[in-house]
C-alpha cells in the first residue's frame, strides 16, 4: 500500500511538473524578430576551380524590434564550413552566414546550410550551388 499511495504521489507530482513548465512557455515564448535579405538566400557561385575552396556570404538586416540571435548554422556535408554572426545583432543592423565549400569533386554542386535563429521562420534553409572544374 505504500509503494501505491508513493507512486500516486510522484505521478501527481510529475504532472504538476509538466503543467506548470508548459505555462511558462505560453506566457514567456521566446522573443522573435523579423529579417530583411541584403543578399539572396540562394547564391549561384558560378564555375570554382577544383581543390580551390571558395567563401559565399549571405548577408541580412535585422528589421524586427529585438535582437536576432543565430543559435546554430550548419552545412549540409563536411565540404562546407559554416560561420556566422556570433553576437546578438540588433535592431537595424546587419549580419552574416558565410559558407566555405571545399570544391574538391569536379561538376555541379547543389550544398545548404541550415541556420536556427528567433527570425520569422525559425530555421531557414540557405543554398549554395555551381560547378566545379579542372584547374
Amino acid at each position: 500500500m505504500k509503494k501505491i499511495s508513493s507512486l500516486f504521489i510522484l505521478v501527481i507530482f510529475l504532472a504538476i511538473s509538466i503543467k506548470a513548465q508548459n505555462q511558462t512557455n505560453i506566457e514567456n515564448p521566446p522573443v522573435k524578430t523579423t529579417i530583411k535579405w541584403v543578399t539572396n538566400d540562394t547564391i549561384d557561385m558560378g564555375q570554382l576551380k577544383q581543390n580551390n575552396p571558395s567563401k559565399a556570404v549571405f548577408k541580412f538586416k535585422n528589421t524586427g524590434n529585438n535582437p536576432l540571435i543565430i543559435s546554430s548554422a550548419r552545412g549540409s556535408c563536411g565540404c562546407t564550413n559554416v560561420n556566422w554572426t556570433k553576437e546578438p545583432i540588433k535592431p537595424g543592423e546587419e549580419g552574416f552566414v558565410e559558407a566555405t565549400y571545399n570544391a574538391a569533386s569536379l561538376g555541379n554542386f547543389f550544398k545548404t546550410v541550415t541556420v536556427k535563429w528567433n527570425a520569422e521562420p525559425e530555421n531557414i534553409v540557405l543554398v549554395l550551388k555551381g560547378n566545379v572544374v579542372a584547374q
